[in-house]
């Protein structure tokens, strides 16, 4: 199976902050409170404060903070910023040194109860989503699944390509897990019987199986007798 199962647009739309967000959302998520502001008001030069700001309500959002700040939504930003009472376009010089943005997303974990994943984690993850897989086997659902459940566990959702590689190995894991389960059920008998529904049938001018896939469009009485033929013959 491919490894990239998300489109580009899916994979760009998870890994940023969402363009449109709710007012609700913005409200809940990137209103400060006195203890954030607390840790915010440790740094010193106001785009640290704003950048550790944003970091801070990213993960409390999404599980995870984008790697480009500078491309966060103008709302959010004028939201936060206003907060903080500090201008939004110092945004554009915070992170020029990387070490800085990453000791600071380390305290937004410490300050949130998240830790990051160790592959460990990602294994047992791996194992639960293949029961979630046998369900529901298409991958933006899986992926979305994956990561709600990282955030319950108040893990740091890893990059897209990371959940990516392992939707797409639990699908594998899922489908072989669906034949080995199924094998023991297609005797030969249920084998003619599941082939004889592909072959066309001149009673009921098509194929069965086609047949007996055809929803009711109506309450008349022909189509409540089709559906009684249909449970008469299963």
């Amino acid at each position: 199976m491919p490894v990239n199962v998300l489109s580009a647009a899916e994979r760009s739309r998870r890994s940023h902050f969402p363009e449109d967000i709710s007012e609700s959302d913005l409200i809940q998520y990137f209103t400060l409170t006195s203890e954030d502001l607390k840790q915010v008001n440790r740094k010193r030069q106001p785009e640290n404060r704003l950048g550790f700001s944003l970091q801070l309500c990213g993960l409390r959002y999404m599980g995870f903070c984008p790697e480009d700040l500078q491309q966060t939504p103008k709302a959010i930003v004028a939201f936060v910023s206003k907060q903080l009472g500090i201008e939004a376009d110092v945004l554009s010089t915070y992170g020029q040194r990387h070490q800085t943005r990453s000791q600071h997303f380390q305290q937004v974990q410490t300050y949130l109860g998240f830790r990051t994943p160790k592959p460990i984690d990602l294994k047992r993850l791996s194992k639960w989503l293949v029961n979630r897989a046998l369900e529901h086997d298409k991958p933006s659902l899986l992926f979305q699944i994956a990561a709600e459940k990282l955030f319950r566990d108040k893990f740091v959702r890893p990059g897209v390509t990371v959940l990516e590689r392992m939707v797409s190995t639990v699908r594998n894991r899922a489908m072989k897990e669906t034949h080995k389960r199924m094998k023991p059920l297609l005797t030969l008998p249920v084998r003619r019987f599941l082939n004889q529904l592909l072959e066309h049938e001149p009673q009921i001018h098509g194929i069965r199986f086609s047949w007996l896939r055809r929803p009711a469009t109506s309450n008349s009485p022909k189509a409540i007798t089709r559906a009684i033929d249909k449970i008469r013959f299963l």
